[in-house]
């Protein structure tokens, strides 16, 4: 007699702590932006309080390579955590000022590319 299987029993995974991160966009972007300066010139576009300019533009640019639909709020739920942050080279500072970096990006963007275009040259 053959016993047919009427239920599928699946276990259901229980919920962790775990995160993810695009580790091979990370190594890519931080080798970029250290090879041609960027980190210097991004920098010296913020005042002396507050995250690095360079590591959140560094995180945005490693995680919105991921994704599809780029939304800053999406990119700042992302960043929220603090041990990506902590992976980032963020402190433990606001997630919110991912808005004012990207608004200072914005307002420099012009020096950017031309700074990128002349290290490219």
């Amino acid at each position: 007699m053959v016993h047919k299987r009427t239920r599928i029993n699946a276990r259901i995974a229980m919920p962790n702590r775990n995160r993810t991160i695009p580790i091979g966009n990370k190594t890519l972007v931080d080798a970029v932006f250290n090879d041609i300066g960027l980190n210097d010139f991004l920098d010296d576009l913020k005042r002396n309080q507050g995250e690095s300019v360079a590591a959140e533009t560094r995180a945005l640019v490693s995680n919105s390579a991921e994704m599809t639909g780029i939304s800053i709020e999406r990119l700042d739920r992302s960043l929220s955590d603090d041990i990506v942050r902590e992976e980032y080279g963020l402190g433990g500072g606001a997630s919110k000022s991912i808005y004012r970096t990207v608004e200072r990006l914005g307002m420099n963007s012009d020096a950017i590319v031309r700074f990128i275009a002349d290290s490219v040259k």
